[in-house]
């Protein structure tokens, strides 16, 4: 299954958007994308694997948000991270979208849901 997530660009407002300050900002379409595979092993897996501690920490939340019987994530970037781009916030998305899909295989994703976990695993970065 394949996954997409968007970047962005804040036109005006910075990064206080993210505290709920206005802002002009324009989506990147395909900032990030990805496929799932299922594992067996009960772990969320990132392929390329990332051994930030940021990301460790987002991966075991997402278990607690949407728990799952583990997947593997390929996933590959068109935005840097670090650049103001919405990396971090693409690959909670990305995350967030991959967990629903195997633990919700014949279900439509929820989008507020989807959301809610997107912005909790974003604490994860920017706390």
């Amino acid at each position: 299954m394949h996954l997409e997530a968007f970047g962005k660009i804040i036109l005006l407002g910075e990064h206080a958007v993210l505290d709920g300050a206005p802002a002009l900002a324009m989506p990147l379409p395909g900032a990030m994308r990805g496929r799932i595979s299922a594992v067996g092993d009960g772990g969320i897996h990132l392929n390329p694997h990332i051994g930030d501690a940021r990301v460790v920490t987002a991966l075991e939340l997402l278990g607690h948000l949407i728990p799952v019987g583990g997947f593997t994530l390929d996933w590959e970037a068109s935005v840097p991270p670090g650049a103001g781009l919405g990396a971090s916030a693409s690959l909670s998305f990305l995350l967030a979208q991959a967990a629903w899909r195997v633990a919700h295989p014949a279900t439509m994703p929820d989008p507020a849901h989807l959301a809610a976990v997107t912005h909790e695993l974003e604490h994860c970065f920017h706390g």
